[in-house]
C-alpha cells in the first residue's frame, strides 16, 4: 500500500497539467481507502460513506478493579465497573463537498452535545472529544476522530429485518458507481425487487432464502469485477514505477484512478451485500 502511494506521489510530481494532477490526487485518496471493511458509520446526522469509511474502528475498554492482597497470599478484588475507552477512527473526506462536510463534522465537535453513534450492529451514545482535520486539496481532507462513550447500546429502536435489508439495498443502489461496474446495478435492482415482493421477513425463512439467491448472484458479479480491478491496480503499480515522462505518467495515473474507483465502490457494495446476506440467514 505505501509503495503504491509513493509511486503515485512520484508520478504526480512530474505532471504539470492541472487536470492530470487532480486525477493523481483522487487516485491517491482512493487507494488509501480501498480496503473499507465496515458498513456506513453514522454519527448524529452525519453518515460516513464510500471513501470516508475507515478500514477499522477501535473501541472497547477495561474494567475498574481494585486489588486487595492479604498476608499468606490471599487475594480479592473490588469490581468498580466498566471503563470504556474512546472510540476512534480515521479516514478521508474525498468528494467535491469535502470542505463543507469537514465543517459539519467540526460543528458536531464544537456543539458538545451527545450524539448517537452506530456502526455494524453497535450502538453508542458519545461526545466527540477530539477531531483532527488535515487539508490536502479542496476535495480531499483527512480526518481523525475520537469519541468519549456515554453509554453502550442506548435505547435505540433497531429496525426490523425487512427494514434493515430495505435500507441496505437502497444504500447500495445509492453508491455512485463507475461505468466499469455497470453490470452491478441490474443485479442490485433484482435484489430490491425481491425485497419489495415481501411484507414481512424472518432470518432463515423461505422468503429470506429466496432473496438470498438474488444477493448471492449480485455478490458473484461484484466479486468478479473487483478482483479484475485489483489485478489492474497491481499491474499498473508496477508499470508506474518505470515511468519517466509526464505524459506517460498521466495516462497511467488516469487508468489507476479508474481501477481504484472500481475497487473502492465495489468494496462498498460488497459490504452492504455481505450484511444483507448475514441478516437474511439470521444474523440480525
Amino acid at each position: 500500500m505505501s509503495q503504491t502511494l509513493d509511486l503515485l506521489s512520484s508520478a504526480a510530481s512530474q505532471i504539470s497539467n492541472v487536470n492530470s494532477l487532480g486525477s493523481a490526487v483522487a487516485a491517491i485518496g482512493s487507494i488509501s481507502q480501498l480496503f473499507v471493511g465496515n458498513g456506513p458509520i453514522v454519527l448524529g446526522q452525519f453518515q460516513f460513506d464510500n471513501f470516508e469509511i475507515p478500514s477499522s474502528v477501535d473501541y472497547g475498554g477495561g474494567q475498574r478493579v481494585v486489588h486487595h492482597d492479604y498476608p499468606g497470599g490471599g487475594r480479592s478484588a473490588s469490581i468498580m465497573g466498566r471503563d470504556d475507552r474512546n472510540i476512534t477512527w480515521s479516514g478521508s473526506l474525498l468528494s467535491a463537498d469535502a470542505i463543507s462536510r469537514s465543517q459539519t463534522l467540526d460543528q458536531i465537535r464544537t456543539s458538545g452535545q451527545p450524539q448517537a453513534l452506530s456502526f455494524g450492529s453497535n450502538y453508542f451514545e458519545v461526545v466527540v472529544e477530539n477531531l483532527s482535520l488535515t487539508f490536502r486539496q479542496p476535495n480531499w481532507i483527512d480526518y481523525q476522530i475520537s469519541c468519549w462513550v456515554l453509554s453502550i447500546n442506548p435505547n435505540t429502536s433497531k429496525p426490523s429485518l425487512l427494514q434493515a435489508v430495505t435500507d441496505d439495498i437502497g444504500s447500495a443502489l445509492g453508491i455512485n458507481l463507475p461505468s466499469t461496474l455497470s453490470a452491478v446495478t441490474p443485479a442490485l435492482q433484482a435484489v430490491q425487487t425481491a425485497v419489495q415482493a415481501v411484507t414481512s421477513l424472518t432470518g432463515g425463512s423461505s422468503a429470506a432464502l429466496s432473496i438470498l439467491g438474488s444477493v448471492t448472484s449480485a455478490q458473484t458479479i461484484v466479486n468478479g469485477l473487483t478482483q479484475a480491478a485489483n489485478g489492474q491496480i497491481s499491474s499498473l503499480t508496477v508499470a508506474l514505477g518505470a515511468v519517466t515522462g509526464a505524459s506517460a505518467a498521466a495516462g497511467k495515473i488516469t487508468s489507476l484512478t479508474s481501477a481504484a474507483w472500481t475497487l473502492a465502490a465495489g468494496t462498498s457494495v460488497k459490504t452492504y451485500l455481505g450484511r444483507i446476506a448475514n441478516n437474511l440467514t439470521g444474523g440480525l
